[in-house]
């Protein structure tokens, strides 16, 4: 199984869509992009406006309620044709928002992640990706 694409939203970042190489702005965090051919920065949130957004969400039944400690945000990860694809992660005071696209006639739920915590790291983020489709470390995307 492989993603078509994972687009990662960035506000106010420019990045170059032919070659994935970031331009003046983008935060330093954001340089382990160039290493995924597959990634796009698309916007920021604020951590309040993520928040909010992810409440909105799960009121109305679009991803499942988060439960856990204070600060913590659920991963998620859905088809493109199923519901909003939502996976978060980010420094502190910022979120960013990763829209993971698996190929469309795949079923919503096979593709629904959950974390416990945000993960660091957008490898951190591609990784339970990856783990939940149980795809190795080594397959080609």
């Amino acid at each position: 199984m492989a993603f078509d694409t994972i687009l990662v939203r960035l506000e106010s970042v420019l990045m170059d869509p032919d070659v994935g190489r970031a331009r003046a702005g983008v935060p330093a965090f954001c340089a382990q992009l160039q290493t995924f051919g597959d990634v796009r920065v698309i916007a920021e949130w604020d951590t309040a406006i993520a928040e909010a957004e992810m409440r909105q969400l799960a009121r109305t039944g679009h991803i499942p309620r988060a439960w856990g400690r204070r600060g913590t945000m659920p991963l998620l990860a859905y088809p493109q044709n199923g519901r909003p694809a939502l996976s978060v992660f980010g420094p502190p005071g910022r979120v960013l928002l990763i829209d993971a696209f698996p190929p469309p006639s795949d079923a919503d739920s096979e593709w629904t992640i959950r974390a416990r915590w945000i993960p660091e790291t957008l490898h951190g983020v591609i990784g339970a990706i990856r783990e939940r489709v149980n795809a190795r470390a080594d397959e080609p995307w």
